[in-house]
């Protein structure tokens, strides 16, 4: 029978924040995924897997995995590097850089619920899609005007 083994270290105590990247995941860009803070999926193309805005309108883009926290602006092109949040926890940009994706145009309204976008594939917006076969999905809530807490929510379909 194995042994247990016991790694050392110290008790976590109240008030200690979790490893930056815990809850977060590295892949390739398709080649249209330019911005902090953009919704994005995960696309299976022949190759590998890429990532790739997310869009309310229709079933194939609307299952948003997460939220893009690192991108190199210089490279954004197909097959370079990105890391998105996937599970809960706080993205943190600056109200220009939310402005950028959200279809308001504006810094996040702290205590708003945003959706995905059925009109911008990656934005995010305030205002839920209401259009027929369009999609309905909460990407995560603003707790203030730059943080969003990212709680993904299951894609619902309007009538």
């Amino acid at each position: 029978m194995p042994q247990s083994m016991i790694i050392g270290g110290s008790n976590p105590t109240p008030g200690d924040q979790l490893p930056k990247w815990l809850g977060t995941v590295g892949g390739k860009n398709d080649g249209n995924v330019t911005k902090l803070g953009q919704a994005v999926i995960l696309n299976q193309p022949e190759d590998d897997p890429e990532w790739s805005p997310a869009r309310a309108d229709g079933a194939n883009s609307t299952r948003v995995t997460g939220v893009v926290i690192q991108i190199d602006e210089d490279h954004t092109a197909e097959g370079d590097f990105l890391r998105l949040r996937y599970a809960p926890g706080i993205v943190t940009l600056s109200e220009a850089q939310w402005a950028q994706v959200t279809d308001d145009a504006a810094a996040l309204n702290p205590g708003n619920p945003y959706f995905l976008s059925d009109t911008t594939a990656g934005n995010i917006t305030q205002t839920a899609p209401t259009a027929s076969n369009h999609y309905v999905v909460v990407v995560g809530w603003a707790i203030s005007s730059t943080e969003l807490m990212v709680q993904i929510g299951t894609p619902i379909k309007n009538p």
